[in-house]
């Protein structure tokens, strides 16, 4: 008796299983058919409200970037051409869009039965097309996130979804349209090219730093380096700017011969910290200086919060990547070609880049250490 029902209850599990299975299957392919069969808009006019906000925004993101794209990254990237999807969603990270936005896609896949949508006013924007069924298959782009990268013609492609919350927030959070999209597809275009090529960016760059040591001696030498950080904002003086960067390069060979699982951040520094500097870049290019915290006080609540303290371990590194390109931008401007493998650069991390500066390639004996962080912790 107790087998027979124990069965009954299996087949029944079962059965509801299959049953949510083939809603979400009818579901999702309700949804497919409705794209095909319904029609796209066509031109400007018959865009909504929405689809045109964004593509301002993108039409204004591609005037900054043409015009200072020095400051940006560098004049070599011409980030205004890359290829970009777009794909129109109802909220953050939804799984349905009702339409893809190709940008300077033509070169990349066949658009000839594609809508062509002429934006007025804008400078770069002349490829821009508009589809239902493009991608319609690509089962990735169903994934609740905000973006994916797809394979186009062998290609690499950065498809992302918008919303008109994410164009709302845009001059307030870094999830905005222009800075979002910006960061994600600087990964595409720039850093994600040819990952195989050897010296080519720590493209795999990502999660947790391991065994991560939330010790008072860490902690200890994170308060000097947020301290230094926070002096490059202001510091002009090039004798000055060359004592921060010798003894940040101290402080870093301290920490990753003590902890050598942090030598982690080097590769997220160079993957998010420099997408983050393009980012930041990018708003002081168009006169935005969102309001944010020092280093030392944003590292405290970090510290006091064990609930926060996991955001030393993987997110902390955009900031502190992003602000050690600004200091590269002072004391070796060509980091930002050196980076880059050969035979553009040389294929050296910003760290590097920091230590070929400096000429800090050892850890300080303790002495040494303890005059440096007697500098800036009273």
């Amino acid at each position: 008796m107790h087998a027979s029902v124990t069965r009954s209850r299996g087949r029944r599990t079962v059965t509801v299983i299959l049953s949510i299975l083939a809603v979400i299957a009818l579901g999702i392919g309700g949804v497919i058919a409705w794209r095909l069969l319904a029609p796209a808009p066509s031109n400007w006019e018959s865009l909504d409200a929405t689809d045109k906000e964004m593509l301002t925004q993108l039409s204004e993101q591609y005037d900054i970037t043409a015009t200072h794209a020095a400051e940006i990254w560098t004049d070599a990237y011409r980030y205004e051409d890359q290829p970009l999807v777009l794909l129109r969603t109802d909220g953050e990270k939804s799984s349905f869009w009702s339409h893809a936005i190709l940008v300077n896609m033509s070169g990349v896949t066949d658009t000839s039965g594609m809508a062509k949508i002429d934006v007025p006013g804008a400078s770069h924007l002349d490829d821009v097309r508009i589809s239902r069924t493009f991608a319609v298959g690509e089962w990735l782009l169903y994934a609740p996130s905000n973006f994916a990268v797809i394979d186009v013609s062998d290609r690499d492609v950065l498809a992302f979804k918008y919303n008109q919350a994410m164009l709302d927030t845009e001059t307030t959070t870094s999830q905005g349209f222009q800075r979002f999209s910006l960061h994600e597809n600087f990964h595409v275009t720039k850093q994600g090219l040819d990952p195989e090529a050897p010296g080519a960016w720590p493209w795999g760059a990502g999660g947790l730093i391991p065994d991560y040591p939330h010790t008072e001696a860490q902690y200890e030498l994170l308060r000097v380096e947020a301290r230094i950080f926070d002096r490059v904002e202001t510091e002009t003086d090039p004798q000055a700017l060359a004592v921060l960067a010798s003894d940040l390069a101290t402080v870093r060979m301290a920490r990753y011969t003590t902890w050598p699982t942090l030598k982690a951040e080097i590769d997220l520094e160079a993957i998010e910290g420099t997408a983050t500097y393009v980012e930041r870049a990018f708003d002081r290019a168009r006169g935005l200086t969102p309001v944010q915290r020092t280093f030392t006080d944003g590292l405290e609540d970090l510290i006091s919060d064990p609930e926060q303290q996991i955001v030393l371990e993987r997110d902390y590194s955009y900031f502190t990547g992003a602000q050690l390109g600004l200091l590269l931008d002072r004391i070796a401007p060509d980091w930002k070609t050196q980076i880059e493998p050969a035979p553009t650069g040389s294929a050296s991390t910003p760290f590097a880049t920091l230590q070929r500066v400096t000429g800090v390639t050892t850890a300080p004996d303790d002495a040494e250490l303890r005059a440096v962080v007697d500098r800036y912790l009273p």
